[in-house]
């Protein structure tokens, strides 16, 4: 992974010609979903209705709705794609790298095909298991995001977060590449968390 981190064209001990192709909409992923365990079994449950864990979550949501029309909320809005080219640029500043497929092509291959990783192995049937609803669709209201991006979480559970789960699974692989920033890469993925609560 430390190679990765300053791989250009003129780097002689890394071959860009071997980079593998990858179907960027849709990464196959390193690990087969089956080898993942049951998370479920492993991370606290979400809050039961009426419970004081609950109506803490639901004074959150209305906080995060005060941030409407905020550089938060157009961030929040922006992060909400799983599209790698954007992941990268939000890790680029805290990293000090201009993390690209052109610039930086084994770190963006890693990028890229973690997410399945992060989504299908990693929370995918802890989602199903639960079913949580997501705080928009309890409350009726709209999200930040496109209002396609807002159908297409209609119906799917909300814990855990696959793109707090890959946003973080990014800033770990990545503290690891430039070990020197890892405090401000890690609080990057604290941050990349947030924007999904938002």
């Amino acid at each position: 992974m430390q190679g990765s981190a300053s791989n250009t064209a003129n780097n002689s001990h890394m071959d860009n010609s071997v980079i593998p192709t990858i179907d960027e909409a849709n990464p196959k992923p390193f690990i087969d979903k089956k080898s993942y365990p049951e998370y479920y079994l492993s991370i606290p449950t979400p809050p039961k209705d009426k419970s004081l864990e609950f109506e803490r979550d639901k004074k959150i949501y209305k906080e995060t709705r005060r941030l409407k029309d905020t550089q938060v909320w157009n961030d929040a809005r922006t992060f909400a794609s799983y599209d790698p080219r954007d992941i990268s640029r939000f890790y680029s500043k805290e990293t000090g790298l201009n993390i690209s497929k052109e610039n930086t092509p084994w770190t963006y291959y890693l990028i890229t095909r973690v997410f399945k990783d992060a989504k299908t192995g990693g929370t995918k049937s802890t989602k199903q298991h639960y079913q949580r609803v997501r705080p928009f669709v309890y409350y009726k209201e709209r999200t930040c995001s496109t209002i396609e991006d807002d159908r297409d979480h209609v119906n799917s559970g909300s814990y855990p977060s696959a793109h707090s789960a890959y946003g973080n699974l990014v800033a770990l692989i990545l503290s690891e590449i430039v070990p020197s920033k890892q405090i401000e890469i890690i609080n990057a993925g604290q941050k990349f968390g947030y924007y999904r609560v938002v």
